[in-house]
C-alpha cells in the first residue's frame, strides 16, 4: 500500500482545532488503540476508548473493587452482544463521573464478566462520548471533546470543569428505562 501526504497540516492549524474544544484530555495507546481516564469521584478508572461500545463498560472485577466506594443505583439486566458473542450483564446509573475537565451527570454504565489485563479497568463506550464532538490526535495523544449543539432540546448534563467567560454550562440528562434497556426487552 502506498501513501501520499496531500498536504502538511501547519502549526496554526493545530491551534485551531483545539481550540474548537472546550476540554483535553490525554490518553496513553496500547497496541494501536487508545486509553483514557475516567474519574469517578477520586477514583481513577483506565478505560479503553471503544466507539463501537453503545455503554460505557466495568470488568466485575473493577466494578467489585469500587462499588463500596461509590453510590451506584442498578437499573436492571440485559444482554449484550460483544467480540466473544452474547453476554448478560447488569446497567447501573452513575451520579457523577469526569472525564478530562467535563463533568457528567446521570450516566449509566455495564458491569460484564470480562477481563483486558490488570491496567484496563473497561471501555468507554459511546453513552459518554457521543455527548461531545471529540477528535482524537493520534500523534500527540489527546482526546479533544467540545459540548455538542443542542438541537433537540434533550436534558442532558454536562458541567465544564472551567470558566468559560464566567458562565459554567450544565445541561440536564434524565433518561427512562426504557432507553436503558432498548427495544423495550428486559432482562431479569
Amino acid at each position: 500500500i502506498k501513501y501520499e501526504t496531500l498536504f502538511e497540516p501547519d502549526q496554526s492549524g493545530m491551534i485551531a482545532l483545539q481550540s474548537d474544544y472546550n476540554a483535553q484530555v490525554p490518553l496513553r495507546s496500547r497496541g494501536n488503540q487508545f486509553v483514557t481516564e475516567l474519574q469517578l469521584d477520586n477514583t481513577a478508572l483506565a478505560l479503553l476508548i471503544d466507539t463501537g461500545a453503545s455503554l460505557t463498560t466495568l470488568s466485575r472485577q473493577s466494578f467489585e473493587q469500587i462499588s463500596d466506594r461509590h453510590r451506584f443505583t442498578l437499573l436492571g439486566y440485559r444482554m449484550f452482544r460483544t467480540a466473544n458473542g452474547l453476554s448478560k450483564g447488569a446497567v447501573y446509573r452513575v451520579g457523577r463521573m469526569r472525564l478530562g475537565q467535563m463533568v457528567l451527570i446521570d450516566n449509566n454504565i455495564a458491569v460484564l464478566d470480562f477481563s483486558m489485563g490488570d491496567d484496563i479497568d473497561g471501555l468507554l463506550g459511546m453513552n459518554v462520548l457521543g455527548q461531545f464532538r471529540f477528535q482524537i490526535d493520534q500523534r500527540q495523544k489527546r482526546l479533544y471533546l467540545a459540548e455538542k449543539e443542542q438541537l433537540n432540546g434533550s436534558k442532558r448534563r454536562i458541567k465544564n470543569g472551567k470558566q468559560n467567560h464566567g458562565i459554567t454550562t450544565i445541561i440536564s440528562c434524565q433518561r427512562g428505562v426504557s432507553d436503558v434497556f432498548g427495544h423495550g426487552r428486559r432482562w431479569a
